[in-house]
């Protein structure tokens, strides 16, 4: 249970739909018509700032308790260095795994 924008959609909705860019910009996905992040805010903020994949990575924190469907934890996606602080792949994740959200949790 992370963060959910006003319509309900989550920071890996966001990624997948190519709705947002990694330096936190309006991304190919999403339609021009719809506003901008903020008019999508919850009171926890809007994808720019809370996302990592929508440059919020600044902001982002190790959840102690999240597992991605591996059960590998945030701790080792840092370590192994599959992840960048901006919600990117990072030097040790390999191509042939595809993409971080494949791995999210259910």
């Amino acid at each position: 249970p992370g963060w959910k924008d006003r319509d309900g959609e989550a920071c890996e909705d966001y990624e997948e739909a190519q709705y947002c860019t990694p330096s936190g910009e309006l991304g190919a996905g999403w339609d021009s018509g719809w506003g901008t992040f903020d008019d999508f805010r919850t009171k926890a903020g809007a994808a720019d700032k809370v996302c990592c994949a929508c440059g919020g990575g600044k902001q982002c924190e190790d959840m102690p308790e999240w597992k991605d469907a591996d059960g590998w934890t945030c701790k080792s996606y840092v370590e192994q260095e599959w992840c960048t602080p901006n919600g990117q792949t990072g030097t040790g994740w390999l191509p042939g795994w595809g993409s971080l959200v494949g791995f999210a949790p259910d």
